[in-house]
Parts: structure tokens; sequence; C-alpha cells
């Protein structure tokens, strides 16, 4: 099957995660397309495209149009940002979608089939790495006025101990996040701090707990509803309440804390590497798509 993946412009709405990710799992062909070179794209060979239109639906939607064809799947990538009237628009020229966040509105997702892609861990490209560790805590993420979480769970914890954070919002110059600088921050970080924004029913857990898993850190992380559909406590143990979390720190940065965590995490990272990889996401996409 030949694949293409259409991104129309390079913009932040998810484009990490699928660019580096799950695209790289499907090993497809991928095309970034302006909305001023949009209609000049020809190529007959792809039996499937997936369309990221970044924020570009109208444009996107036209375009699709003139693309679509007998024997042709075409699918679109959805984020959390994607609005109600965004997917109306969409539905008369997809065939199906693709997601990694729980939406807004999910009642209008039933307009075209939707599969849920997990966030995953990139275990191939990561090797067990290791840099000498130089401080107590780090946390990768930015601080804003909306993130309380934040506030209220990982704040007081860097308070008392030695800590690094990569993200804006922490101080004036404040940078943001690169995957050089957040695997520089871990690997020299005897434990990472991980926050959910939110925590909702619907959504998986985030990114960065797959990704601390990849690079075989240990991370203190917060409950979360879905969190055992992908790692049981012997893997990754979760704490429920600000308090809790400040004293998982410090069992961590304990002697026998670290042993005990540095074995779940490489219980937590065969495990990734066996279910949740970027390849096994796309095998289970390829699979789905043969049902529609």
């Amino acid at each position: 099957m030949q694949i293409t993946i259409l991104s129309v412009e390079d913009t932040w709405r998810g484009s990490h995660y699928f660019d580096k990710g799950f695209a790289g799992g499907l090993q497809c062909m991928k095309h970034t397309v302006s909305v001023r070179t949009m209609a000049s794209y020809v190529d007959e060979r792809p039996s499937l495209i997936i369309a990221r239109p970044n924020g570009h639906v109208p444009e996107t939607v036209q375009f699709l149009r003139t693309v679509k064809k007998p024997g042709r799947k075409i699918g679109v990538w959805v984020t959390g940002d994607t609005t109600v009237s965004e997917i109306k628009a969409l539905a008369p020229v997809v065939d199906f979608g693709l997601t990694a966040w729980r939406l807004k509105a999910v009642k209008p997702l039933m307009k075209f089939p939707i599969l849920e892609v997990p966030p995953a861990s990139d275990i191939p490209r990561f090797r067990m790495l290791r840099k000498p560790e130089q401080w107590d805590v780090g946390f990768i993420g930015c601080r804003t006025p909306d993130k309380a979480r934040l506030r209220e769970w990982v704040e007081p914890v860097l308070r008392g101990h030695s800590h690094r954070v990569v993200g804006h919002g922490w101080f004036e110059d404040g940078f943001r996040i690169s995957e050089g600088s957040a695997l520089d921050l871990a690997l020299r970080s005897r434990v990472c701090l991980n926050i959910h924004d939110s925590v909702s029913p619907g959504s998986p857990p985030n990114q960065r707990l797959f990704q601390l898993v990849a690079w075989g850190r240990i991370q203190v992380v917060d409950e979360h509803p879905r969190l055992k559909e992908f790692f049981s406590e012997d893997e990754i143990p979760a704490v429920s309440t600000p308090s809790e979390y400040a004293q998982a720190v410090k069992y961590a940065l304990s002697e026998d804390g670290r042993e005990d965590l540095a074995a779940r995490a490489k219980n937590a990272r065969k495990r990734a590497k066996a279910e949740h990889s970027f390849s096994s996401r796309a095998r289970r996409f390829l699979e789905w798509l043969e049902t529609l």
C-alpha cells in the first residue's frame, strides 16, 4: 500500500507526535504543501492519503475533493483543537479520522469512523542512554497560568530539591521544548517529574510518560484513569494526591527507592517495546483500516 501524508503547512498542532512518531511508524511518504501550492500537487500513486489540515480546513476540504477517487481512502489527523464545525466540513470528503487526543466534542466524530492512536514510545531510536546525573529532579513542560495542577503538584517539589526545568514560562528567557533539551534534562535528572495537565476519563496518558519510558528514566507520575490500560503498578506506580506525590519523590531519591523504581522502569520499557511502540500503533491502524 502506497501511503502519503499531506501536511498543510507545518505548525505546532500535533506536529511532533505525528511527524516523529506515527508517520515514522507507518514508514510512508510525507509531503508538506502550502495553501498556495496545494492545487499543483499531483500524485497518482498513493492508495491512502492522510491529511493534516493544521487549521486550514476550508482549503484542505477543497483540495481533498480534487484528489478523491475510487479505490483511494482519505483520512484526516484530528487534534484536540479541531472544532465541531471543522469536523462537519471534513466529513463529506474523508473516509476516517485518527486522533491521539480526546476531542472537545465527541458526538460529531460519529460522522466518520475514527481511531484513537494513543501516545507511544519510540524505543528503536533510543538505547539505554546514560549521562552523569547532576540534580535531584527534572521537569519538562511549560508553565502557563492555566496549569493549576502544575503549581499544586510540581512547584512544591522543585522548591525542596535541586532541580532543572525545560520549557517556557518558568523564567524570563524561557525557551520552547526541543527533543534534544528534553532528553538531556531527563538523563541528567535522578528523578523525572511527570504531571498531567488535566485528568479526563476519555484521554490517554500524556506523551511525556511514554517518552520517559523510552529513555529508561525513573519518573514520578500522578494517577490517571487510563494509566493501567498501558502499564501495571509493577511498571509505573502512580499517586493520587500532591502530598503523596512529594513523598513518592523522596522515596525515589532514596537508595532503596532508586533500586526499586529503576527495576520497574526496565519492566515498563520492555512492555513498551512489545506493545506501545509507534510501529505497533501503525500496525493496529492498518489492521483497523482493513475493516472499513
